[in-house]
């Protein structure tokens, strides 16, 4: 599946509310993760967690699809630490777009962000800082990032394209596993000041960007 397919969008939509709710997630996993009963099929996705794991298969309706789905269901009977799920997607069902927002409205934001630090407001102040930085980088690379995208894709699409670096990458993970918690209402979340601070400096680096590239 290609990134612009209804199923690549809904696999993309289901990695934060799985991760949110705890599992360990992994999108067209190698064979290596799977089962024993698993040998002769791959889900499209498999997420592990505490107390059971879940495969997921995206199909579009059909005939075909049902029986072959029949088949598939069949090797998990009697599987007690398995859940198999089957999502259905209509072949016109496609994420909306989203325009590319300049750079000065996106600096507009940071702004407002410096006001919630000062504030010492930071977990709203992480929150916005998420929106900003998925605006920049769809200010950077329209055309790949103009579907909402999930924090996970959003950073190794940059990190790919060299916009941001491998230690910036991952402490930008740490802070998205941070996000994830908050807007599921994990409210207890920490975030600090010095947190903000780096993500920050790193925004107005990608603005720069923005403005080299001529947008």
């Amino acid at each position: 599946m290609t990134d612009s397919t209804p199923e690549a969008d809904l696999l993309a939509s289901l990695v934060p509310q799985l991760e949110a709710e705890g599992y360990e997630v992994y999108v067209h996993p190698s064979r290596s993760l799977l089962p024993s009963f698993m040998r002769h099929y791959v889900p499209d996705l498999i997420a592990f967690g505490a107390q059971k794991n879940v495969a997921i298969e995206i199909k579009r309706p059909s005939a075909t699809a049902e029986e072959s789905l029949a088949r598939i269901s069949a090797l998990f009977e009697g599987q007690k630490d398995w859940d198999f799920r089957i999502l259905f997607v209509s072949p016109n069902t496609t994420s909306r777009t989203l325009t590319a927002q300049p750079p000065s409205l996106i600096q507009e934001v940071v702004s407002e962000v410096h006001a919630l630090v000062h504030g010492e407001h930071y977990r709203p102040a992480l929150l916005l800082s998420w929106a900003a930085f998925e605006a920049v980088g769809r200010a950077l690379l329209e055309r790949r990032l103009a579907k909402p995208q999930t924090p996970s894709r959003l950073i190794e699409v940059l990190a790919a394209e060299g916009y941001i670096t491998p230690s910036e990458a991952d402490e930008l993970r740490l802070l998205a596993e941070k996000r994830n918690r908050l807007v599921h209402g994990g409210i207890d979340v920490e975030v600090s000041g010095e947190e903000i601070d780096r993500f920050v400096s790193l925004l107005q680096t990608l603005i720069s960007m923005t403005s080299e590239a001529g947008h």
